[in-house]
């Protein structure tokens, strides 16, 4: 498939499918990939590249292989290997381009949290290089990260699956969360920070086995997909809206959500791809379903359009936090 599927999915002018297996080009294994002004952005093991949206001819590329000591000043260096291999690679599992203020956000691991910023329009030009764990630090775990907008503001979104890390000797056990992390060092807190002013307000799984899928914003309402109790006899597929509000603790809080069931004569309990349909009135979303043990699967279509009353909630698997601050905000590098 390759580029050609990508070249597909963006003549369609739909949102890309997440949870699907890793696709082959001959530029590499297609990790992720976004649209956003004129260019299209991919990432693959060891790239990013940026297309021209008319032609999918290739613009600018930036190697994702350098030195990097978390020590020091937080920065992959790349110019000390200039991509022929060694060092460390930078494994990009969240990638939001923010066209309000002309910057490709890129967030994953090299080994710890890292992020940089980069310019929209040729994403060799790094702006913002720093060490920060915006999604997880654990190859190949199931995140979802996209750019939102709460009343004119920009943030970063992100569903990061948990894990346990054994920190010299101590396990630490890290659970699926959702956050809204600030894209800009004017925001309360500074750069990536998640605080609200006096609180840190997240959503967090009251089960650890959570594997998110896709989510997007449509509007003044965000999706949120995921896998809850994979590993379980009772598996199922989630969906959590959230009505943007002025502030991320409003936001967060007003979670809503629902089990998705398919389909009819046998069960399909696990998402493995998702994509929305355009349209204007209804949202309608298309899910690729499968179960345990099977290779078995089945697309449905769903109007997953929000819930209009506006009662209080209380989800089953999922659970409002909002703790005291603590973090400090980033002042940022230049």
């Amino acid at each position: 498939m390759g580029l050609a599927w990508l070249s597909l999915l963006v003549a369609l002018g739909g949102f890309a499918p997440r949870g699907a297996d890793v696709v082959t080009s001959r530029r590499g294994d297609i990790r992720d990939f976004a649209v956003a002004a004129r260019w299209v952005y991919v990432v693959t093991e060891d790239h990013l590249y940026q297309l021209d949206l008319g032609s999918l001819g290739l613009l600018h590329s930036l190697h994702q292989r350098g030195t990097y000591d978390v020590s020091s000043d937080g920065r992959l260096n790349r110019a000390a290997l200039d991509g022929t291999g060694g060092g460390a690679t930078f494994s990009v599992n969240t990638l939001a381009p923010l066209v309000d203020i002309n910057v490709l956000l890129t967030c994953g691991a090299v080994g710890c949290g890292y992020c940089e910023l980069l310019d929209l329009a040729n994403v060799t030009r790094i702006t913002h290089q720093e060490g920060y764990e915006l999604g997880p630090i654990v190859p190949n775990n199931a995140s979802v990260g996209f750019a939102v907008n709460l009343e004119n503001q920009s943030y970063v979104l992100s569903a990061t699956q948990g894990n346990a890390i054994n920190d010299k000797g101590r396990l630490i056990i890290k659970e699926p969360h959702i956050r809204l992390h600030n894209t800009n060092k004017t925001q309360f807190g500074g750069l990536f920070s998640y605080t609200d002013k006096t609180r840190n307000p997240e959503i967090i799984a009251r089960h650890q086995s959570v594997q998110f899928v896709d989510g997007f914003q449509i509007n003044s309402t965000i999706f949120i997909f995921s896998n809850v109790n994979l590993t379980s006899e009772h598996p199922k597929v989630r969906l959590l809206w959230f009505q943007t509000k002025a502030t991320k603790t409003q936001t967060l809080r007003s979670m809503q959500g629902a089990i998705l069931d398919c389909c009819a004569g046998t069960a399909r309990r696990r998402l493995v791809s998702s994509s929305v349909v355009p349209g204007d009135r209804s949202v309608l979303w298309t899910g690729i379903f499968t179960d345990h043990g099977t290779t078995d699967t089945e697309l449905a279509v769903f109007d997953i359009s929000p819930p209009s009353h506006t009662n209080s909630y209380r989800d089953p698997d999922f659970i409002f936090k909002d703790t005291k601050e603590t973090q400090v905000g980033t002042k940022g590098r230049k």
